[in-house]
């Protein structure tokens, strides 16, 4: 028995609210202080590689210009020695770091913490990550016997790799320019998000779409380099922009997924979108009640057995906003980002 038919995303969003990939560009208009000032913009971002579940045991570290080994303090690196070699291995024992080359001759020992970054500056500071290349440094932190690995890279040059994953390289320059400056805002707005395991940014879609030089573009570096140090303002405070792949028709207005008003971050016209033709434009998902059940319990919801699921209330746009899951036990109702996230095995977001 089927209890539920979806043939659209009841919010379609990527980042948690939908918000169209120019927004920068469309809601310009809306801000009464000018856009590009110079603010206190931080020079780095620490970037979260290997952590949590992903953080290792062991990992190798090649540069093609030699070592610096010194320590970070938050963002800012300080220098202690210098190594020339091409290939450092960092492991973790008993919560200490060893750093050694590949002769097994120990450069560093018995330490909970440890920054290593190429010899080099500008886009020759490149660090290889098992493998992988990316700019900037790398800071080791023990997190009991795991190390977690975070690169710790200037803002512009992450930028590089963020812009080439969230928007193809092939489009226009301005639109380019657009996405720079919602990455950047994103990026500044979202500092020490993870702070607890060390960093501000993950690499993934929970933040923003990153894994180095090997997603980079020749087309992206002018985009970034020509918007440097600029973001959007609003009332002379960093704007929170978000952005996404595709929403339908128009926006939603962001009380109607958060639930808190923000005066720029509204429903806008996005009819310009070739819906048909884009991947989960348009979309369909089925939900047995059997496994809604074992959702809702999976989610600390016992409402017993299934029965029934059903909108309560839709937005302006149409998106659902009040949800009610019913079953042999009783009811459970669910308001705006909850009633996509409830059930996202069918939700496209």
């Amino acid at each position: 028995m089927i209890c539920l038919y979806l043939r659209k995303a009841v919010i379609n969003l990527k980042k948690t609210v939908s918000i169209i990939l120019l927004f920068a560009v469309i809601i310009a208009s809306l801000i009464p202080t000018t856009a590009f000032a110079d603010y206190e913009l931080p020079q780095y971002m620490r970037i979260g590689i290997y952590y949590g579940a992903g953080a290792v045991k062991q990992v190798k570290l090649g540069s093609d210009h030699g070592f610096l080994i010194g320590e970070y303090n938050g963002r800012e690196f300080s220098e202690d020695d210098s190594i020339n070699e091409e290939e450092l291995i960092a492991e973790v024992s008993g919560g200490k770091i060893t750093v050694k080359n590949p002769a097994g001759d120990v450069i560093e020992s018995g330490v909970s913490r440890v920054a290593i970054r190429p010899d080099a500056s500008g886009k020759k500071q490149v660090v290889y990550i098992d493998g992988v290349a990316y700019r900037g440094g790398v800071d080791c932190i023990a997190k009991d016997d795991t190390i977690n690995i975070i690169n710790v890279v200037f803002l512009d040059h992450y930028l590089y790799g963020v812009v080439s994953r969230e928007m193809s390289p092939s489009w226009e320059t301005e639109a380019l320019k657009a996405q720079a400056v919602c990455a950047r805002n994103y990026a500044v707005n979202n500092l020490d998000k993870h702070s607890e395991e060390g960093f501000d940014l993950c690499s993934g879609v929970h933040c923003q779409a990153y894994s180095g030089i090997k997603s980079e573009s020749d087309s992206i570096f002018e985009p970034v380099e020509d918007t440097t140090r600029q973001v959007m303002t609003y009332d002379g405070k960093i704007a929170q922009l978000y952005y996404s792949s595709s929403m339908g028709p128009t926006t939603e207005n962001v009380e109607n997924v958060w639930g808190s008003s923000i005066p720029y971050l509204i429903s806008v016209d996005n009819s310009f979108e070739d819906t048909d033709n884009i991947p989960n434009g348009v979309w369909s998902g089925t939900l047995t009640c059997e496994a809604a059940t074992v959702i809702m319990r999976n989610k600390g919801y016992d409402v017993g057995d299934v029965t029934d699921i059903k909108v309560l209330e839709y937005t302006d746009n149409y998106r659902a906003l009040k949800m009610e899951v019913t079953g042999t036990n009783g009811s459970k109702v669910f308001e705006r980002e909850a009633c996509r996230t409830l059930f996202n095995t069918v939700t496209k977001s």
